[in-house]
């Protein structure tokens, strides 16, 4: 593991420790809960991924077309027959090191998407299994390793790492507000 690697993520421990929490709260095979999880990844991904775009700078890394996933949370989103949810954020617009620290966190993301996936596979109704694009967008394409591989070279290039903190910190933000509201909503049908 590299050092800012390390860094981001021991800076990001607790705020990746309260998602977590409130994620796994859900339970993907079931739809209402499925649905509740894309509508809250679709709104965070609505703050974060125009503000990587838009850095200071451009996006971090070159291939960043590729690696983004609001449309595939929408697409999945229509097969289910909801609409686009409202963007409920507004953040402030990324500096180069905030937009590492955002996509630190958009990254790793795929690594907990490989057990959601799981958890939504073992759903009875077929919409959900039909309707997986964002938790398997990138499958096979190593993603993370080359992210990884990209943040070294940025760190050895003088990232600011309390910037690029910052920006991860900010970005679990998004998806915590946004999965609190839906957890929250689960829990009540329960």
């Amino acid at each position: 593991m590299g050092e800012a690697h390390r860094h981001l993520r021991a800076a990001t421990c607790e705020a990746h420790r309260r998602l977590d929490a409130l994620a796994s709260r859900l339970d993907l095979s079931d739809l209402a809960a499925y649905r509740d999880f894309l509508i809250a990844s679709c709104e965070a991904l609505t703050d974060i991924e125009p503000r990587i775009g838009a850095a200071a700078g451009g996006p971090p890394v070159l291939d960043w077309p590729a690696r983004r996933r609001l449309d595939a949370a929408r697409a999945d989103l229509l097969g289910l027959g909801v609409g686009e949810p409202r963007t409920t954020y507004g953040g402030a617009s990324l500096d180069g090191c905030q937009a590492w620290g955002a996509l630190y966190v958009l990254e790793g993301s795929r690594l907990g998407a490989t057990h959601l996936a799981a958890n939504a596979m073992r759903a009875s109704h077929p919409s959900i299994r039909r309707n997986m694009q964002y938790l398997r967008h990138g499958e096979g394409k190593g993603f993370w390793r080359s992210f990884l591989a990209c943040l070294d070279a940025a760190h050895g290039n003088g990232l600011d790492l309390a910037a690029a903190s910052a920006g991860a910190r900010a970005a679990f933000a998004a998806f915590e507000v946004a999965f609190a509201r839906h957890a929250l909503t689960q829990s009540c049908r329960s």
